[in-house]
Protein backbone atom coordinates (compact mmCIF):
# COMPACT_ATOMS: atom_id res chain seq x y z
CA UNK A 1 0.00 0.00 0.00
CA UNK A 2 1.44 3.67 -0.75
CA UNK A 3 1.28 6.19 1.29
CA UNK A 4 -1.70 8.52 -0.20
CA UNK A 5 -1.68 11.88 1.29
CA UNK A 6 -5.23 12.49 1.45
CA UNK A 7 -6.91 9.36 2.50
CA UNK A 8 -6.58 9.01 6.34
CA UNK A 9 -7.56 5.67 6.72
CA UNK A 10 -5.04 4.58 4.18
CA UNK A 11 -2.61 6.32 6.29
CA UNK A 12 -3.54 4.90 9.65
CA UNK A 13 -3.66 1.97 8.14
CA UNK A 14 -0.14 1.93 7.02
CA UNK A 15 0.80 3.31 9.63
CA UNK A 16 -0.03 0.51 11.91
CA UNK A 17 1.64 -1.92 9.90
CA UNK A 18 5.37 -0.21 10.28
CA UNK A 19 4.26 -0.19 14.31
CA UNK A 20 3.52 -3.66 13.86
CA UNK A 21 6.81 -5.17 11.83
CA UNK A 22 8.88 -2.69 14.16
CA UNK A 23 7.52 -4.75 16.48
CA UNK A 24 8.47 -8.33 15.16
CA UNK A 25 12.03 -6.25 14.24
CA UNK A 26 12.76 -5.84 17.60
CA UNK A 27 11.41 -8.89 19.00
CA UNK A 28 14.38 -10.56 16.40
CA UNK A 29 16.72 -8.33 17.74
CA UNK A 30 16.79 -6.53 15.16
CA UNK A 31 17.42 -2.94 16.42
CA UNK A 32 17.79 -0.49 13.60
CA UNK A 33 15.36 -1.96 11.43
CA UNK A 34 12.72 -1.63 14.05
CA UNK A 35 13.40 1.80 14.90
CA UNK A 36 13.26 2.99 11.01
CA UNK A 37 9.59 1.19 11.27
CA UNK A 38 9.04 3.21 14.58
CA UNK A 39 10.02 6.17 13.05
CA UNK A 40 7.94 6.10 10.24
CA UNK A 41 4.91 5.35 11.97
CA UNK A 42 5.46 7.95 13.97
CA UNK A 43 6.04 10.90 11.10
CA UNK A 44 2.09 9.30 9.47
CA UNK A 45 0.75 9.90 12.48
CA UNK A 46 2.33 12.73 13.67
CA UNK A 47 0.72 14.13 10.26
CA UNK A 48 -2.82 13.02 10.85
CA UNK A 49 -2.71 14.44 14.44
CA UNK A 50 -1.71 17.61 12.35
CA UNK A 51 -4.53 17.60 10.36
CA UNK A 52 -7.17 16.60 13.60
CA UNK A 53 -5.85 17.72 16.79
CA UNK A 54 -9.26 16.78 18.44
CA UNK A 55 -9.03 13.23 17.01
CA UNK A 56 -8.26 11.54 20.55
CA UNK A 57 -6.85 8.25 18.52
CA UNK A 58 -4.51 9.72 16.82
CA UNK A 59 -3.40 11.46 19.92
CA UNK A 60 -2.91 8.50 21.93
CA UNK A 61 -1.36 6.47 19.01
CA UNK A 62 0.76 9.55 18.97
CA UNK A 63 2.08 9.20 22.88
CA UNK A 64 2.59 5.28 21.87
CA UNK A 65 4.89 6.07 19.00
CA UNK A 66 6.71 8.92 20.27
CA UNK A 67 7.31 6.23 23.42
CA UNK A 68 8.33 3.39 20.93
CA UNK A 69 10.86 5.73 19.42
CA UNK A 70 12.53 6.97 22.47
CA UNK A 71 12.48 3.35 24.42
CA UNK A 72 11.79 0.97 21.61
CA UNK A 73 14.74 -1.19 20.31
CA UNK A 74 17.44 -0.03 22.41
CA UNK A 75 16.19 -0.91 25.62
CA UNK A 76 16.00 -4.64 24.63
CA UNK A 77 12.31 -5.24 26.25
CA UNK A 78 9.83 -7.31 24.34
CA UNK A 79 7.23 -5.42 22.80
CA UNK A 80 3.65 -4.45 24.12
CA UNK A 81 0.57 -5.84 23.67
CA UNK A 82 -2.88 -4.11 22.11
Amino acid sequence: MQEEPDNTRHRWLLAIAYEKVGSVLEMQGRAQESLNHYLRYLAIIDSLVEQDVENSTWQRELAVAHQRVAVGPVSGRQGRSR
